[in-house]
């Protein structure tokens, strides 16, 4: 229950706060006053929307790095990106200020800065939602929720329009090109990317356990995801992730010569069922290797990783794909390209995609994304192959919503 004091020639408001500390209010002419004033604070403590005035005046780095970070839930990408944005930019426009010196004003400043500055739509809509969510997130943990300040800076600020994404599709040939110059231990993983339309890190959480050659199918179950050490807590920079993007288990087709590339590297690397399929090569010949036999190399499995150390994308990219795009004196592409090239023949061809589960998906769903932008654009076409990527055996049934039933992949 408020109280009021008398303080020097007026009177203060006495309440107790969330934690049962005495606080007061500021001193009043008149009793009445100071004691109105302290019902006022008692009664937003007990409706849960008191918040502390003084508690803002911790600096944004030390929230940030003391008590935001280490408490922010959240997977291991999301919290580099946190991590990322905060080094790069936010500590040094806002390290300093205490957070009740945030507002509105001061965020739209510092976007506008930006923009002068010539950073791009996708950058500045980065580190603003990166700052919102430390500041003012409705979930988990927030200086909001925390009651260290009673408004969102963050809200209502003007943010750079984000231009239209257009999407690279390559072609049939443009794709083969690329994949063909390639040393054979890394030949299957874009094929497969091609074929199927799976990220990255389905890639890599892929085991020889998810592979049904019989059905032509493939379980994505897990993905791999590549941080610091320090967030993966595995010794390496690759942790598992219990599920794949859209958090739920599903089912990919494939044709039938992708299923004789994937049996040929099995049986090859002499992989078991727990291993993946995906790994870094072992650049240690076999015991049992000597000239003139052919070298066929084996996965690099260290103590952490038994299954084959996972590969490092920027390795990739640098190291095995960039050089293949420049054989071929094509434009610029990238691995995620491959991802628009199987859904957009499907739909030139007019069969179902497969989503999440490997049931046919309505309008704007595609692969697990919730708009079909990997895909055409809507009023455009092209002519499709003799035999779409993805076609079923001649002897299997494809029923409308995309599943197999009977029949056998062609060896």
């Amino acid at each position: 229950m408020a109280w009021a004091e008398r303080h020097g020639a007026g009177f203060r408001g006495s309440y107790r706060d969330t934690t049962g500390r005495k606080r007061r209010t500021k001193t009043f002419s008149t009793k009445r006053a100071a004691l109105q004033a302290a019902n006022d604070e008692e009664s937003k403590v007990r409706q849960g929307q008191w918040f502390d005035p003084l508690a803002g005046r911790t600096t944004f780095s030390e929230y940030f790095e003391r008590g935001w970070l280490p408490n922010r839930g959240g997977e291991i990408r999301t919290k580099t990106e946190y991590e990322s944005a905060y080094r790069s930019n936010l500590k040094e426009h806002f390290g300093h200020l205490q957070l009740r010196q945030i507002l509105p004003s001061t965020v739209q400043g510092w976007v506008n800065r930006q923009v002068l500055a010539g950073d791009g739509p996708h950058v500045v809509r980065s580190r603003h939602k990166v700052l919102q969510t430390c500041l003012a997130a409705r979930k988990g943990v927030s200086a909001r929720r925390d009651r260290l300040i009673d408004i969102n800076p963050c809200e209502g600020v003007q943010l750079p329009v984000l231009p239209e994404r257009r999407v690279t599709i390559l072609e049939r040939g443009e794709s083969d090109a690329i994949i063909a110059p390639l040393d054979p231990w890394w030949r299957v993983m874009p094929l497969l990317a091609a074929e199927s339309g799976l990220r990255w890190g389905e890639l890599l959480g892929l085991t020889v356990e998810d592979f049904k050659p019989l059905h032509c199918v493939l379980v994505v179950r897990r993905t791999i995801v590549e941080a610091t050490i320090a967030q993966t807590g595995t010794g390496t920079r690759f942790a598992w992730k219990p599920y794949p993007k859209t958090r739920r288990v599903r089912e990919v087709v494939v044709a039938s010569h992708v299923v004789a590339a994937l049996n040929t590297l099995i049986a090859e690397r002499d992989l078991g069922p727990t291993d993946r399929l995906f790994s870094m090569p072992d650049r240690e010949p076999p015991p049992q290797w000597h000239p003139p036999l052919k070298l066929v190399w084996t996965p690099l499995r260290t103590e952490q990783w038994p299954e084959g150390l996972p590969i490092s994308a920027r390795f990739h990219r640098e190291a095995v794909w960039a050089p293949a795009v420049r054989a071929t004196n094509s434009p610029e592409r990238t691995f995620r390209d491959l991802r628009a090239l199987w859904p957009d023949e499907r739909l030139t061809a007019g069969r179902p995609q497969l989503g999440s589960s490997g049931q046919g998906t309505g309008p704007g769903v595609c692969f697990g994304h919730r708009s079909g932008e990997v895909g055409l654009q809507p009023g455009t076409s092209r002519e499709g192959p003799d035999r779409p990527l993805g076609e079923a055996n001649p002897t299997e049934d494809v029923s409308d919503d995309g599943a197999v039933s009977g029949g056998l992949c062609a060896r």
